[in-house]
């Protein structure tokens, strides 16, 4: 992406000169050589007070309008904590077994490549020692705490997901070592269906 997005404006430009050509043929660039005055009316001045205006307010509108969905309370085995999150399949880091895959396509890796190890490229190597004890079948991705606002890494076997998206009951538990305490790594044991979102 970092190679494309230098290009963007000379893909834009492209067609941005042949509109302005084509507009120029059926003469509808006329309007914009009018003076000045006749080009500011109040009426474009209220329209693009109320485009902003919409903008600003329409997702707080949205928000306060939208249902909130109701979450009860998580009875989870004890020594598990509970948390309410957004399963959405397919946004998520799958590691399988070396025999389940002859590549790696990304979002599914196999063990083994998943566990090449290259530390010059990770600012945190105790970070990568937490994530390289992971074993397949295994699911990572990242989520929200519905209740909370909490962001987690969630961490599980993939044969717990469902296949639509869902916001679930989770129980689990934190992980114990530093460097999964402070991406807040959370090991899900049980995954329920709540709601459809």
């Amino acid at each position: 992406m970092r190679a494309y997005a230098p290009a963007i404006p000379f893909l834009v430009a492209l067609p941005v000169v042949g509109l302005v050509f084509l507009l120029q043929q059926v003469r509808w660039l006329a309007f914009l050589y009018r003076p000045y005055e006749q080009l500011v009316t109040h009426e474009w001045i209220n329209l693009g007070i109320f485009l902003i205006v919409f903008s600003v307010l329409a997702p707080v509108i949205l928000r306060f309008v939208r249902p909130v969905p109701v979450l009860p309370a998580l009875n989870c085995p004890a020594g598990l904590s509970g948390i309410y999150i957004r399963i959405a399949p397919g946004s998520s880091l799958s590691i399988v077994a070396n025999d389940a895959s002859q590549k790696t396509w990304l979002p599914v890796l196999r063990q083994a490549d998943y566990q090449k190890r290259d530390d010059s490229d990770f600012s945190r190597p105790e970070v990568l020692d937490e994530l390289l004890k992971i074993k397949a079948p295994t699911t990572i991705f990242s989520s929200v705490d519905l209740k909370t606002g909490i962001d987690y890494w969630v961490i599980t076997d993939s044969r717990l997901l469902p296949a639509q998206p869902v916001i679930a009951g989770v129980c689990g538990k934190k992980g114990d070592a530093p460097a999964a305490q402070s991406y807040n790594f959370f090991y899900a044991v049980s995954i329920g269906r709540t709601v459809e979102p």
